[in-house]
């Protein structure tokens, strides 16, 4: 959450006035969960607000997941972080007090003044380490600490967003194309979609440190793709880093979780730079208490002057030389200086642990001979390395990021080139608002919905003028003939076109007797279709709408298609995809770490699902990833949507880009418009599909 020093925005018109028992006083910002205000309490306390949008807010799964973690939030003590205040987790507003933090984030510190001093560094490291310490006590990771998520106060930092930072994670966030974390701070475990536990926020801190003493993170700067790259085949680059700075993060970014020191290691061996009141000055006053809000960034570092900190620990040597990391992707060859020892008194890494790498404390010194570094300053390609690749390999989510971070000039397995096809300009629909779902049963016949919760059809190239069937937006559409739709609200109601005309909305129940919160729907036929709620599944046929069925407990089921009444398949937000058989679910099958977009079976036995960033298909009663995919201007690849007129032909969308799939392989990526997002994708056959995009336009693809 965040609280600092920048300016106080006023409240608008449609801000509340207060939230629980807090009057509101201004607007702090806005994020990925909601808005975020200035309030204060009746005894004057001053916190920072944080209320959840509406649409999260009506999320089961998120509320459950919001307030189970909120629970373990309000245990987290501390000096070092922004304690929890209040929250609402059962009301209709769901919102999230903490105690307000005056003082910069680390990255506009970094950004005014440049870097810290090195004993401001160690020092910032105390305090982030017992945050950290406080956070894992109460049984929470915060899988997102970053410069922006540290506060730097008069007295010490302060560690924000611990409270949600799993309901980002696991819960509909991951559904927008979010990867929880932020890839120039996360671990190389969370990198490439593998569980991760406080080993991973260690290796965070750790990143946090590079940039307080360098302005700029282990990994440099660079699009998603480079960064990906990076991660898996170079070690971070501590060249700039000041040597007891380096000495402390060096055992902290080990590559495997296991040996890398605990929080509890790093207080105990750094109590001795804990920050207190003037821990960091400007470069002429420094702070004098909890309302100065001057920029409080250290002055550079005086020379001869003696550090705060003893470490290393007396006796130590500091890494030599200014390359980065050799041997191994932890950046040291030795993890710790020669001659120290990680904690104190015993041997780090533990002797049961990977033998040490040429180079460590038994091998060649790092200024010489085959451990030193190479002459770029970047590590050397290692077991670790080839291992990284074989995980990513089986990530396909990751797969699809490396190809692009290597300029691949051409996709899939068999290098398949773009075909000879086109895209229309767009076509704005009168009335539009942003498109959610388009779906044809022909090239003559057309429909699609939007979020203000107006339908449109099309026939004979013409769009109709918006029918408004929902206040609460519709999700998706579904035409599996001329002249017949099912299209479905952001809430519990469905509504069919027929004839001529959309009916009034039918509502639909889960088998707890609660409204369904419906997200897809598919229809075979006029006679047969499935809808998708949350984790439930709604079945059509024989003229009514059956009570929903649970298909998995715990993650919202994202898209569903239907080739027939015996066979569909649906998706979900943890990357999984369930198989319906005419009477049952399968159980799931795990097929990317991060949330499934979209799904199409052209018939039974085949489907294509979308991934983040990958595709995969479902054939012979197995799935497998298919790609990977390549944008048109080698950037990163965001699926949004997928749809194939047969097991040899699909189209798939993602941001600007339109991807053809024939004879088993994926074509490079082609731009279909430079400035909306495209969110849906219909291809009644292989030479014909209709694309939507948030901004109100449809687009027409044709094979020449």
């Amino acid at each position: 959450m965040r609280a600092g020093i920048g300016l106080l925005e006023g409240l608008k018109s449609w801000d509340p006035a207060s939230v629980g028992p807090f009057k509101l006083l201004g607007v702090l910002g806005n994020g990925g969960f909601g808005r975020v205000f200035l309030g204060q309490g009746p005894d004057g306390q001053r916190v920072a607000v944080k209320v959840i949008k509406p649409d999260l807010a009506e999320d089961p799964e998120f509320r459950a997941r919001f307030g189970r973690e909120v629970s373990a939030a309000r245990k987290v003590g501390g000096k070092f972080t922004a304690r929890v205040v209040d929250a609402d987790t059962g009301g209709e507003e769901l919102w999230l007090a903490t105690e307000y933090i005056s003082g910069p984030t680390l990255r506009e510190a970094v950004a005014v003044q440049g870097p810290l001093a090195e004993s401001s560094v160690l020092a910032l490291a105390a305090g982030l380490a017992e945050a950290l310490d406080a956070i894992h006590a109460a049984g929470l990771v915060h899988r997102d600490l970053k410069p922006d998520n540290v506060l730097l106060a008069y007295d010490g930092p302060r560690v924000i967003d611990f409270g949600i930072a799993r309901v980002a994670g696991a819960s509909t966030l991951t559904g927008t194309g979010v990867l929880m974390g932020t890839l120039a701070y996360m671990s190389p475990e969370q990198a490439i979609g593998q569980a991760v536990g406080p080993p991973s926020d260690v290796f965070s801190l750790a990143s946090v440190l590079v940039f307080a003493a360098t302005a700029q993170g282990p990994y440099g700067e660079g699009t998603q793709a480079e960064l990906l790259y990076r991660v898996a085949h170079q070690g971070p680059s501590l060249d700039r880093v000041p040597p007891q700075v380096r000495a402390l993060v060096e055992p902290c970014m080990a590559e495997e979780p296991e040996r890398r020191p605990t929080t509890r290691d790093l207080v105990e061996h750094l109590h001795g730079t804990r920050p207190t009141v003037g821990w960091l000055q400007t470069e002429t006053t420094p702070a004098q208490g909890a309302h100065d809000t001057a920029p409080m960034t250290a002055h550079l570092p005086e020379s001869g002057r003696t550090p705060v900190s003893s470490w290393p620990p007396s006796g130590s040597r500091t890494p030599s030389g200014s390359g980065a990391p050799s041997g191994s992707r932890t950046p040291s060859g030795s993890r710790t200086p020669s001659g120290s020892s990680w904690p104190p008194g015993s041997s780090w890494p533990p002797a049961s642990g990977r033998p040490p790498e040429p180079g460590g404390p038994s091998g060649p010194s790092r200024a010489s001979g085959p451990g030193g570094p190479p002459a770029s300053g970047r590590p050397r390609r290692t077991r670790w390395s080839g291992r990284r690749i074989g995980i990513i390999a089986a990530a396909a989510v990751v797969v699809a990021g490396l190809a692009i971070g290597f300029g691949v000039s051409r996709s899939g397995g068999g290098g398949h080139q773009t075909p000879a096809a086109s895209w229309s300009a767009g076509h704005r629909i009168d009335a539009a608002d942003g498109l959610t779902a388009v779906s044809c049963a022909s090239a003559d016949f057309c429909a699609a919905v939007d979020s203000a919760g107006n339908a449109f059809t099309d026939s004979g190239g013409s769009w109709s003028a918006p029918k408004r069937l929902s206040g609460d937006g519709l999700t998706w559409v579904s035409c599996p003939a001329t002249g017949f739709c099912v299209a479905t609200s952001n809430g519990s109601l469905v509504y069919t076109y027929k004839g001529g005309t959309w009916s009034s909305p039918t509502e639909l129940f889960g088998d707890n007797g609660k409204p369904a919160h419906l997200t897809s729907i598919s229809c075979a036929s006029a006679a047969f279709c499935i809808a998708t709620g949350n984790m439930h599944a709604y079945k059509y046929s024989g003229g009514t709408w059956d009570r929903g069925v649970l298909v998995e407990p715990s993650n919202k089921l994202t898209a569903v298609s239907c080739a027939s009444a015996q066979f569909c398949a649906a998706v979900d937000s943890a990357g999984n995809a369930y198989t319906y058989s005419g009477s049952a679910w399968s159980a799931a099958r795990r097929l990317a770490a991060t949330a499934m977009t979209g799904v199409s079976c052209p018939a039974a036995g085949f489907c294509m699902a979308s991934g983040m960033t990958a595709p995969y298909a479902y054939s012979g009663g197995r799935w497998s990833p298919s790609g990977p995919l390549l944008t048109a201007d080698g950037g990163p690849v965001h699926l949004t949507s997928v749809s194939c007129a047969s097991a040899s032909s699909c189209e798939a969308t993602g941001n600007v880009d339109g991807y053809a799939y024939s004879d088993g392989g994926w074509a490079r990526g082609v731009v279909v418009h430079h400035s909306n997002k495209l969110t849906s994708i219909s291809c009644p056959a292989a030479d014909f599909c209709t694309a939507a995009d948030s901004g109100g336009n449809v687009y027409t693809y044709a094979s020449a």
